[in-house]
């Protein structure tokens, strides 16, 4: 992961591009959109050519969710600023295993923001983004 850092802030932010870009360790041109309420689709557009989709899990107090330690994702949630607002902000996270038998940490790992953004990092994110390959094969991922 190399962080890069986003160039817009608000509803047009592009805090969910630069955690794309830090993931794949990308410049921030080659992976940025406005997305005008498309924000999904725009996202799949961008990361097709790269071999990816985006699968994003929403957090609620109901799933388990079991995944590989020390991969980065995207979290999604509040920060001191927006959490009234429901505008939500993203950051690079990793999820962390305590010991093998025990649910995940969330660890945040770059905050494309800066170090004030105002991250709520003691409260769990709504939803958590991964890149999924679309096809391991052609990506070489199972060579």
């Amino acid at each position: 992961m190399k962080p890069v850092f986003q160039t817009r802030k608000g509803s047009d932010g592009n805090c969910l591009a630069a955690c794309l870009a830090s993931i794949l360790e990308l410049p921030l041109e080659k992976v940025d959109f406005t997305a005008n309420g498309e924000w999904l689709a725009k996202t799949q557009e961008i990361l097709k050519p790269f071999g990816f989709f985006y699968l994003g899990v929403a957090i609620d107090k109901h799933i388990t969710l079991m995944a590989m330690p020390e991969n980065y994702c995207v979290f999604v949630g509040d920060t001191i600023r927006t959490k009234d607002t429901g505008l939500l902000h993203c950051v690079v996270g990793r999820l962390v295993m305590e010991d093998k038998n025990t649910m995940l940490r969330f660890v945040t790992a770059h905050d494309p923001l800066g170090e004030n953004s105002g991250w709520l990092s003691e409260l769990k994110p709504k939803e958590l983004g991964f890149l999924i390959p679309i096809n391991p094969h052609l990506t070489g991922a199972l060579q």
